[in-house]
């Protein structure tokens, strides 16, 4: 093979050792350069997105006290809580009105289980966990019951089952796991 300067093949040799070098330049200096700067792009809009949400929180914290306040104030924050006076008591109200409304909207009460009561900043949290078997409509009137209801209600760890298609003659088809909160003023 003839290299001498300016010929074709010397030419091509140096566009290849070029490239060559080019590529080793972009997987050893280049591409990590790059990549950092796009993980550090995405690192910079999710905490920008972070801050954007604390300082909604922030914002509206002084709105939220004030509500709060008026609540406490007109006596409307006691209609959303329990008002038993001992946790033992709360507790069995509770699970009354989970029996109670399990049984007027048609569903049927599997279980029923009590939680153990929390105590969060001048409240205490009581808790059942229940599952019960529905159909379409006795679920509905559960959930819309369960939001709608005084004393408030929260609801977490919710999970519903639908019973495959074949399962033709079931009347209670979706299963239905849940915890439902209610609040009883006092201690913290």
């Amino acid at each position: 093979m003839n290299l001498q300067p300016g010929t074709f093949a010397a030419k091509a040799a140096a566009i290849a050792v070029l490239l060559i070098a080019a590529a080793i330049f972009w997987v050893a200096v280049a591409g990590p350069i790059v990549a950092g700067y796009e993980r550090g792009g995405l690192e910079l809009r999710t905490l920008q997105a972070t801050l954007l949400r604390h300082k909604k929180i922030a914002d509206d914290s002084g709105r939220l006290a004030r509500e709060l306040a008026e609540l406490e104030s007109d006596g409307r924050l006691k209609t959303l809580m329990l008002t038993p006076a001992s946790e033992g008591r709360a507790v069995a109200e509770l699970q009354e009105r989970m029996e109670n409304l399990i049984k007027a909207s048609g569903a049927r009460l599997s279980s029923l289980q009590a939680l153990p009561v929390q105590s969060v900043k001048g409240v205490r949290k009581i808790g059942m966990r229940m599952q019960f078997s529905a159909n379409n409509q006795s679920l509905r009137k559960v959930l819309h019951a369960l939001e709608y209801s005084r004393p408030l209600s929260v609801l977490d760890n919710v999970f519903i089952h639908s019973a495959s298609a074949r399962s033709v003659g079931n009347s209670l088809p979706v299963t239905v796991r849940l915890d439902v909160f209610m609040f009883l003023p006092g201690k913290s």
